[in-house]
């Protein structure tokens, strides 16, 4: 189990860097400046300043392996929406999927 919540938290931060290693690129395709190219990030860790405490609280209720396979869920849909919104290139949506990611990032790593 601890060999597989390594290769989740592996996971999680890949697709964290994502945006990092194609600024250039979301920034050309979608016309935007480095402001908004940070927003990807922001919209990150806003949820994640607060969600670990309940995070906790929550993964003591619900039990561990329960929480890390919600968790990684959460992250996966989350990718998903980034994902779908370069592919349609909707800035927007690709906000949304950083937010939805968000949720479930930090906590992830509480689990």
């Amino acid at each position: 189990m601890l060999v597989l919540a390594c290769c989740f938290l592996l996971g999680s931060y890949y697709c964290y860097d994502i945006p990092g290693v194609l600024e250039t690129q979301i920034e050309n395709q979608f016309n935007i400046d480095a402001t908004k190219w940070s927003l990807l990030y922001t919209l990150y860790s806003i949820p994640n300043t607060v969600l670990p405490f309940f995070g906790g609280i929550m993964l003591d209720k619900i039990g561990m392996r329960f929480g890390m396979i919600l968790f990684t869920t959460v992250l996966t849909l989350g990718q998903f929406v980034l994902y779908l919104g370069g592919e349609q290139e909707k800035y927007w949506l690709m906000l949304v999927g950083r937010v939805i990611f968000g949720l479930g990032g930090e906590s992830m790593s509480v689990a």
